[in-house]
């Protein structure tokens, strides 16, 4: 059987194990951890960053004939430097790394000339930071999920906590901006797409990361057309490859601030969020995105979207909803799927919650997928 090696060893990768296998490919998993899931014979312990030690290790076993990335921003890097410098049997379809460097890495995605129709987050000077009364945002280069990102209320803040925060990376400083939070996934194939899903999306009150996404998204079909407009602008433009595309923005008066985009899958069973919505395997469409396997289907009907809700439990969730009575009759009452985790999510304050599982719920209608979503967050 052929083999694939994914740049990646959390559990929601190892969901890649069975796609792969009904397509008849043998997965194997590289990074320098092993989740429980991962079998140990599907483990190739290597850094996933370490592109020097991938190619020697794929030039000694050839019978690898794809390469890609499993939920790391990172991962995608990695990759195309790989297949930059290493052809492998079969064509893998991803963009050069200089080119995933303009999305990927932050100070270069905030310095590009976007599509007029929408917005990003205003830059904010360094040594200008101290004057400002509103609250904006700090954000390290090669992070995703919440980490390497700091909000602060206004200069004065910054000043006193600015010392006490571990940089490793540049950075970028930018304005906070407030509003309802989304998840797109897009394929281009052609200069058209030909696969879309929308989310909404939910933080605690710290707004580093995504706890909660819910289906179908409360985005109008106008601003879906804008979100189209750019998605297919940003390829021509920035002469992107075909293939699969992943946006986070945030509504705000009717205007549609771009947060950021990515290639790579996901985290946090993100992919099993959207299936149970959809009806139809996002992994499925992710990987056909990258090795051309076949058809790739799409349920564009949003009537047809089921109303399913995802939650990311770590500490600070699970003692909420301990809390309340409501809360867990909800879960029980709606409860669908769990999936277990690793990893962990990084509070306001620094703290760490570990993560547990992600819980996939479906309700009867959107309003109630909404209303639990909020009720859920509330005291956060």
């Amino acid at each position: 059987m052929k083999k694939v090696l994914v740049l990646g060893t959390k559990n929601y990768d190892f969901d890649l194990y069975n796609e792969f296998k009904n397509i008849g490919l043998n997965c194997y998993f590289c990074g320098n951890h092993r989740s429980n899931i991962i079998p140990v014979k599907n483990w190739i312990k290597i850094d996933f960053t370490n592109t020097k030690c991938i190619i020697n290790f794929l030039n000694k076993n050839p019978d690898f004939e794809y390469l890609i990335p499993g939920s790391n921003d990172l991962a995608y890097l990695s990759a195309s430097e790989i297949l930059e410098k290493r052809l492998t049997h079969n064509s893998i379809i991803m963009d050069t790394k200089k080119i995933a460097e303009g999305y990927i890495l932050k100070t270069k995605f905030r310095s590009q000339k976007l599509f007029k129709k929408i917005f990003v987050p205003k830059m904010i000077s360094l040594n200008n930071v101290q004057n400002e009364n509103k609250p904006f945002v700090l954000k390290q280069d090669k992070t995703s999920g919440g980490k390497g990102v700091s909000i602060f209320t206004n200069g004065k803040h910054f000043e006193k906590t600015f010392n006490k925060i571990e940089i490793k990376e540049k950075f970028l400083i930018e304005e906070y901006i407030s509003g309802s939070g989304h998840g797109i996934s897009y394929i281009v194939k052609e200069g058209k797409i030909i696969f879309e899903f929308y989310d909404d999306e939910y933080y605690c009150k710290d707004k580093l990361a995504v706890v909660a996404t819910s289906t179908p998204s409360s985005l109008l079909s106008p601003q879906k057309n804008i979100l189209r407009e750019f998605c297919l602008h940003y390829f021509k433009k920035f002469k992107l490859v075909d293939g699969f595309f992943h946006i986070q923005c945030i509504k705000k008066d009717e205007k549609i601030y771009i947060i950021e985009c990515t290639r790579r899958l996901p985290g946090d069973y993100y992919h099993e969020f959207s299936t149970l919505s959809l009806g139809t395997s996002y992994l499925r469409a992710y990987i056909k995105s990258f090795i051309g396997y076949g058809k790739i289907n799409n349920n564009n009907n949003n009537r047809m979207i089921k109303n399913i809700v995802r939650v990311v439990l770590d500490d600070l969730i699970i003692s909420q909803i301990k809390s309340s009575k409501e809360i867990k009759n909800f879960i029980k009452t709606n409860l669908i799927k769990k999936k277990k985790l690793d990893g962990f999510r990084i509070g306001e304050n620094n703290e760490t919650f570990r993560k547990k599982e992600s819980i996939f719920l479906e309700f009867d209608n959107p309003k109630e997928s909404i209303d639990f979503c909020k009720k859920l967050l509330s005291n956060l």
